[in-house]
Parts: structure tokens; C-alpha cells; sequence
């Protein structure tokens, strides 16, 4: 793995425009610390060791100050998750002091290249609590209202495992019902086949493949939209489920 290019982000970006696309959704903000495959450079914070505080990368986010720069230019907005591996920020039940660290550094941070607060930023769409969360519904509460004390300006998206949290977690949960600061929620389903996609697969044949899945999203669809809560469905597609050959 390497960090992208300033020419990569600029082509990713353009073709999205180009394409009519309007929002991208970036990967997370790694760390070292949460696993030892993601190198020095793609590491965006580093967990200090009063187990309170992070100290972010610097290298790393103005490459993601120019990643929104050219968003703005090119008026593509960003969907931003978190965390990859969240557990350790909700241990407890509630965030960790150092990942509310992280996110008030993140969301306060300057732009180095454009001079706005991320706070303030009109090309970020929304901030997702991180990929494939399933944690607590007190976590995803605490964790809503501490990013929109600090950030009333985008959108909060909780970003569920697959569709069936969200209906466990939604449908008749008094406490994310009510929760005035969670304005999206999303999913991602996958299908396990033997072979997953091959150069033969196509729409028609996939789509059989996927129907298993079509109950719980459908009632995650009906969970939502008596609080007028919408839904994001991705990464939609077939997974290999055979053990691998030697």
C-alpha cells in the first residue's frame, strides 16, 4: 500500500465529475496502531501514551487537505468514515477519550491549502462513525452528540454493518429513534457464493445470488422511514466464501 499521488487524486476526482458523480466515500483514517499492515505514511494519527490524547500525522492530512481541495474545485462532495477497526474507541460503551481526541482535532483542523475549518467545510458531506460498526446504541448516541457539539454543520451518518443492525437497532429502539443527531444511517451487503465474481458472472446471474439478503433490507428500509431517517445501501456485491486453495 502507498499513499496516492497528488495526479491520482485529481484523475479519481475529475472522472467522478466527469461521470456526474457527486459524492465520494474515502476510506477511513488509519492508524499503526490499529493494524500493523498500514505503513508509516498512510498512518493518519498515532495514539500517544497518557491513553487521553493523539498526535495526527501531518504528512497525511494535507494530502487529505488536498483531497478536499480539489473535491471543492470540482464540486464533488465526501463521505467520510472514522475508523476502520472501532472497537477499542467504544470499549466501554462510550467513546474513548483518545478517539474524541482524534475527532476534535479532525473536525477543528485548518486546511492548509484553502484556510477553512473541516467544521466548516461545504465539500464534506457527511461524517460516518466508522466502516461496519455494530457497537452499543449509548455509544453511537454519545458519539452523535459529541460530533455535532463540536460540528452542527454536516450531516452525522451511522454506518451499520449490514441491514440487519439496522433494523435490531432502529425499528423499535426508543433510544437511536429519537436520537436528533443521527441523520443517516447505511449498510453494506455481500453474498457469499463458492466463486464470488469471475470474469463470466454478469447482473442477471449475481442478482439470484443476493435475494437471501432482500428481507433484512427490507426491513431496514421499513425501520427508517416512519423518523424520516434515510438510508444508504453499498458495497453490494458477491463475496468468495470457499477456503482458498493450496
Amino acid at each position: 500500500m502507498r499513499a496516492p499521488t497528488c495526479a491520482e487524486i485529481d484523475y479519481a476526482v475529475k472522472m467522478t465529475a466527469a461521470s456526474h458523480g457527486k459524492v465520494i466515500r474515502t476510506w477511513c483514517f488509519p492508524s499503526i496502531y490499529e493494524d500493523t499492515l498500514v505503513p508509516y505514511e498512510l498512518s493518519f494519527f498515532y495514539k500517544n501514551a497518557n491513553n487521553t490524547t493523539v498526535t495526527l500525522n501531518e504528512d497525511a492530512f494535507v494530502r487529505f487537505d488536498y483531497l478536499l481541495s480539489v473535491c471543492e474545485a470540482n464540486n464533488v462532495r465526501l463521505q467520510i468514515p472514522f475508523l476502520y477497526t472501532w472497537v477499542w474507541a467504544a470499549g466501554d460503551g462510550t467513546p474513548h477519550a483518545q478517539f474524541k481526541d482524534l475527532i476534535s482535532k479532525i473536525l477543528n483542523r485548518t486546511n492548509t491549502l484553502t484556510g477553512v475549518q473541516y467544521k466548516n467545510n461545504k465539500t464534506i458531506y457527511c461524517w460516518e462513525s466508522a466502516n461496519e460498526i455494530n457497537p452499543s446504541d449509548t455509544y453511537i448516541s454519545a458519539l452523535a452528540a459529541y460530533v455535532k457539539g463540536i460540528d452542527s454543520n454536516h450531516l452525522f451518518m451511522d454506518g451499520r454493518n449490514n441491514a440487519q443492525d439496522i433494523y435490531d437497532n432502529y425499528y423499535n429502539d426508543t433510544v437511536l429513534l429519537s436520537d436528533a443527531n443521527i441523520d443517516l444511517v447505511s449498510y453494506h451487503t455481500y453474498a457469499d457464493t463458492a466463486n464470488g465474481w469471475s470474469s463470466t458472472t454478469t447482473l442477471a446471474t449475481a442478482l439470484p445470488l443476493m435475494l437471501p439478503n432482500r428481507l433484512d433490507e427490507t426491513m431496514a428500509i421499513f425501520a427508517c422511514p416512519p423518523r424520516n431517517r434515510p438510508i444508504k445501501a453499498s458495497e453490494k456485491s458477491l463475496r468468495n466464501s470457499a477456503p482458498p486453495t493450496t
